[in-house]
């Protein structure tokens, strides 16, 4: 018998040792900062663990046991709260912070088993008693200072009977407003230490309603007041002999249902049901505001800044105002090349409505080609913008029309007067184009050199900069004069010569008509054909500039060494001045005129 007894014994303690370490969980691990709003994997964590010790985040559908959602929404605060509060971290604010994390994987692993659950619900009279007498600071700041502990205890009870609001009042500044609404269990905001005096009073908003009282005066024990009983209703009066609470007089018409209403400052819409009529301590349905167009969703009115929204946990009647924006855009006018602007670049324009003048103003010699949108004029003014724009205002060179108008080559930004000769338009001065520079002993048949005269460097601003560049412009060898004219133009050829000049008499003749009134010394022109030959000189292939002041050379499209070349020399020998055909080098540099094509 006494073996059966050891066995017995032996027995019973295995099995506990079995359950003491079956039932040993790990320590809840948490990383996570969370408050309302947040949208985390942590918050299933968190509500499971909450579901699980006494603190249920819903008694059905979402944040529910075995329902967790990773969204933190009000019903996860209030379960929270409702933790802080009974291990005393303060502010019991609903924060899930270090301090409640630390506190939370303590209370876990103590003795390395789970704590009795606490199932008491949130509307029960009796509140947990504390774990750890102590104060614990809860704050987002990582820095909060450490406080003397002090206990504290809540001041609640029970009303009844409600067929109106009443305000509730604690030592005359603790205060809550209830509705029939309103759940039968009220705890004040503010928890009172050890020894504080409490006073309760109720102040109906109807004076056709009165509230009976008692439980309600005393001083703070070491335990939660959940004693203070108060009765309501229009039949009773402030004081009576007879206790209402022996046969408390509830309205038949108080709500067991409570309605949620969805609505929106008018900007915008509510997708799902508006209107919901729920269960006491039950969850809504989904909602979601959707702004109207061009518009768009800021906030709730209680601070939800995520336009879909569950509810949860309802115990009263709530409205939930959705507040829109209206959408906002910039308007940015830039210029391509060779023009500017006129009016505000940047514009900051309301959704639907219309933005200020702007111009684009092409450079000289330039003309607006269109914005970068499709619209052709250069004045707009946009209207009904409905999003941000950025629009490039673009340019082209103004085509050369008619002959007289001055030509402006792009490559360069060099112009150039025409004279109409017969059917023929020339430029009426020697082309600059200067790519680049070489100096007089440079020289090739095959290789375009350009020259300006007298210059013996290779820096063509240097060059550009000199007078001989800007009077008489550039001389070029046979392969440069092909690059000389600008598109549409052309190096003239013999024949094209022959036409210009036969017409004009003799060489004599022709010699005044042609050449400038000045740059000749004592024998300028007469210039009557407004073509101003200048006595620009040239550059001999032996290497050397001449005749600056007394002669020029244009060059034909022709390469031969002979007459025939076409080249046209407008020079003074013996005073007498003269415009003959006459040969010529390949790699000799010479003035260039360009005929229209």
């Amino acid at each position: 018998m006494s073996f059966c007894v050891s066995s017995l014994v032996k027995y019973i303690f295995i099995v506990f040792i079995f359950l003491l370490f079956a039932h040993r969980g790990e320590a809840a691990v948490f990383s996570h900062n969370l408050s309302q709003g947040s949208r985390d994997p942590e918050v299933k964590a968190l509500q499971q663990y909450l579901n699980t010790h006494g603190y249920p985040v819903a008694k059905i559908g979402a944040g529910s046991r075995g329902k967790e959602t990773t969204v933190f929404g009000p019903a996860t605060k209030q379960a929270l709260i409702r933790f802080q509060k009974d291990n005393h971290i303060t502010p019991a604010n609903g924060y899930f912070g270090p301090t409640t994390r630390k506190v939370m994987t303590k209370e876990r692993s103590v003795a390395g088993a789970t704590p009795t659950p606490k199932n008491t619900p949130t509307t029960s009279l009796l509140k947990p008693n504390p774990l750890t007498p102590s104060v614990i600071i809860e704050s987002p700041k990582s820095n909060t200072p450490e406080i003397t502990p002090v206990n504290t205890y809540t001041i609640g009870g029970t009303i009844m009977g409600l067929t109106g609001a009443v305000t509730l009042r604690n030592n005359t500044t603790d205060q809550l407003m209830l509705t029939p609404a309103s759940a039968s269990l009220f705890t004040f905001p503010a928890s009172l230490p050890t020894g504080a005096s409490y006073s309760v009073t109720a102040t109906p908003g109807s004076m056709t309603e009165h509230c009976y009282l008692i439980n309600n005066s005393g001083t703070v024990a070491s335990t939660n007041i959940t004693t203070i009983q108060i009765a309501c209703g229009t039949t009773l009066a402030d004081t009576i002999p007879a206790n209402p609470f022996t046969n408390p007089i509830i309205p038949s018409s108080a709500p067991t249902i409570h309605q949620l209403t969805y609505t929106t400052d008018g900007y915008g819409t509510i997708t799902g049901s508006s209107t919901q009529r729920i269960a006491f301590n039950t969850n809504g349905t989904e909602v979601t505001a959707t702004p109207n167009t061009g518009y768009h969703f800021t906030a709730w009115n209680d601070g939800l800044t995520n336009p879909t929204r569950i509810d949860t946990n309802i115990r009263n009647n709530q409205t939930y105002t959705a507040n829109f924006a209206i959408n906002t855009y910039t308007l940015t006018y830039t210029v391509g090349a060779n023009g500017t602007l006129s009016g505000a670049t940047t514009q900051t324009v309301t959704h639907g409505s219309a933005g200020t003048e702007v111009i684009a103003i092409p450079n000289a010699y330039y003309m607006f080609s269109g914005w970068s949108d499709g619209v052709l004029t250069a004045t707009r003014t946009d209207g009904n913008v409905t999003s941000t724009q950025i629009l490039t205002a673009n340019f082209i060179v103004t085509p050369f029309t008619a002959c007289g108008q001055t030509l402006y080559d792009e490559r360069d930004g060099n112009t150039y007067p025409t004279v109409q000769i017969g059917a023929q338009c020339w430029t009426a001065k020697n082309m600059a184009y200067l790519p680049n520079v070489v100096p007089s002993a440079t020289g090739a048949t095959n290789t375009p050199y350009y020259y300006v005269h007298s210059y013996q460097g290779s820096n063509v601003t240097a060059a550009k900069a000199t007078a001989n560049y800007s009077i008489y412009g550039v001389l070029y060898n046979h392969p440069a004069a092909l690059t000389a004219c600008p598109t549409g133009w052309h190096l003239a050829t013999d024949n094209e010569y022959i036409d210009m000049t036969t017409p004009l008499g003799t060489s004599v003749d022709a010699a005044n008509k042609l050449k400038a009134t000045s740059t000749w010394g004592g024998s300028n022109g007469l210039n009557t054909m407004g073509f101003s030959i200048l006595a620009a000189g040239y550059r001999f292939h032996n290497g050397l500039f001449y005749e600056l002041g007394t002669a020029s050379l244009l060059r034909t499209d022709g390469i031969n060494y002979n007459p025939a070349d076409g080249i046209y020399r407008a020079y003074d020998r013996y005073v007498s001045w003269q415009i003959v055909r006459t040969n010529g080098w390949v790699d000799d540099g010479m003035s260039v005129r360009c005929l229209k094509n």
